[in-house]
Formats: C-alpha cells, structure tokens, sequence
C-alpha cells in the first residue's frame, strides 16, 4: 500500500512541477510586457512563452510519461491571472494520436493497411450514416483525392493550393466539406463532428501506425469495439484502458496490432492571454519530448 501511496505521490509531484513552471512563465511573460501590447510585441513576447512551456513540459512530463502523468496533466488547465486584472491566461493541453487517421481512409488498395483501412472505413461509414448523408461515396471519394493530391471538384478558393500527399489538415478538411456541400446540397455533412473520429496525423507504419486508445473519444471507441455509445460513454474512463477491457470482457491483446501498449506523449497544446484589451492564442505540438508547429493569432 505505502509503495502505491509513494508511485501517485511522485506522479502528483511531477504534474505540479510541471504546471508551477508553466506559472512561473505566464507571470515572467507579465512583467516583460506590462508596456508592450502591440501586435508584433505580443508575438515576441510569445516566442518567450511557447519556449518556457515547451521547456516546462520537457523537463516535467518528459518523453515516456506514465498513464496516470498524462491522465492528471489532461484534466488540469491552468487558468490565473493578476488581482488588477490586467492580465489573464489559460493553459491546456489536448492528446493528439488518441483518434483514427484520415490518412487510412486513403490506403484502400494497400495491403499493408488493410486493418487500419477496413477500422477507418468503419468509423466513416457509421458517422455519416448516422448523420444521414445523401452521398456518403462521393465525401469519402473526395477526401481520398485530396490526399492523393488530386481534386474531382473545387468550388471552395483553397482547393486550389497544392496538397502533399497522405496529408489531411483542418483547412483542407474544411474546404473538402464545403466542396461536397455544394456539391450535394447536403447540409448534412457539417452535424459531424469529425475531431472526435479522426485526427490529421500521417500515423505511419513506420512509426507504429497505432491510436492512443487510453485517452482515445468514447464515442470512438463504441465505433471500433462495436459497442453501444451510451455504454462507453458512461463506463470508459481515459487513462482506464485495460480496465475497460477487462469489465467488457474483451481480450486487449486482439487489438495489439490497433491500440498501443502505453500511452504517447503526443499532445498539442494551447494558451490564451489577454493583455491590453487584446487577446491572444498561441499553440503548439509536443511530441515525445519535442515541440514543432508554433502559431500565433490575434483574435478578432
């Protein structure tokens, strides 16, 4: 029992670490930017709080936190700010490979995906069944297309701006969605919420091609454990994986090949902050120890 006591101490320990150094720069952003509140000083000073966070996590959540390190760090948001009021922010981060890749529905005639084509196409076809679609094919035929490279049709302006292949992003998504709406004069298509199915990660062989079903949506896993989504909804817990399984009577080893045998450090992370009557978003991806893919906006 006491070595129990010791392991979620020592867990507790490291997400606080992690979330008073995270403090520790969101105040030091404060008192370097008290007189600066102009667009391009914002976005220096944010440089400074996209490397103390990035720096933050790599020292406290490192590359192989345990389930319960992210379990803990997932459900904490930072949110603070000064007594004046004059600066506020919060903190929050998201797991990132917890969903199917849309890159899967595009691997139909690669053998060596065959599974992964046959879970994504699953999940596909229940989502816009559900949302009752007119034309389901021809969606699934355009997403396919653009992540070839190629385009059937193009009514939204962004479709024309070259696509790298085996790659979906969040504004080709968009600009997909919106080419079968017109298309199919299916409105259908925006009553799905597609971040809760798929993610934009290429979830590659190479890499594992596995989901980080600890922290994966409940209402996904019910898709690819053919369960009811009111059950999953109520008795998945994330972080709870094996549990789950065990209760539901389902053997984790056959689906070794699908889910991972840990959790990923894979998140991407968001903080946003006003000051002077302005306010901010910045994010970023953390993977295993490494950050990519800074953004900065002004919010309108």
């Amino acid at each position: 029992m006491k070595s129990r006591r010791g392991v979620a101490l020592l867990i507790t320990l490291s997400v606080m670490a992690a979330m008073l150094a995270l403090i520790g720069v969101a105040f030091g952003y404060l008192d370097s930017a008290r007189s600066r509140a102009s667009y391009k000083s914002a976005l220096i000073e944010s440089d400074y709080i996209f490397l103390g966070f990035a720096d933050a996590l790599s020292r406290n959540i490192g590359k192989k936190p345990s389930v319960d390190t992210l379990k803990m760090f997932y459900k904490l948001p930072l949110s603070f700010s000064t007594q004046s009021g004059e600066f506020d922010m919060t903190f929050y981060c998201e797991a990132l490979s917890n969903r199917v890749p849309f890159a899967w529905l595009g691997k139909k005639d690669d053998s060596k995906y065959a599974k992964r084509y046959e879970i994504a196409k699953k999940v596909f076809d229940e989502i816009t069944a559900e949302a009752e679609l007119k034309n389901p094919a021809h969606l699934e035929s355009m997403l396919v297309e653009a992540m070839s490279g190629k385009r059937g049709v193009r009514f939204a302006k962004a479709s024309r701006v070259p696509q790298k292949k085996d790659i979906m992003t969040q504004n080709l998504l968009i600009d997909i969605l919106s080419d079968y709406r017109f298309a199919e004069d299916d409105d259908a298509v925006w009553r799905i919420d597609w971040e809760s199915y798929f993610s934009y990660e290429e979830a590659s062989l190479e890499s594992g091609g596995k989901i980080d079903a600890q922290f994966a949506p409940s209402e996904l896993m019910a898709i690819i454990l053919d369960m009811d989504k009111s059950y999953t909804k109520e008795e998945f817990q994330s972080g709870e994986l094996k549990k789950f399984m065990e209760n539901s009577g389902i053997d984790i080893k056959s689906y070794s090949w699908l889910f991972t045998d840990r959790a990923i450090a894979d998140m991407v992370c968001f903080s946003r902050f006003g000051y002077a009557e302005h306010i901010y978003t910045l994010s970023f991806e953390y993977r295993s120890g490494n950050v990519k893919g800074f953004e900065f906006v002004e919010e309108k």
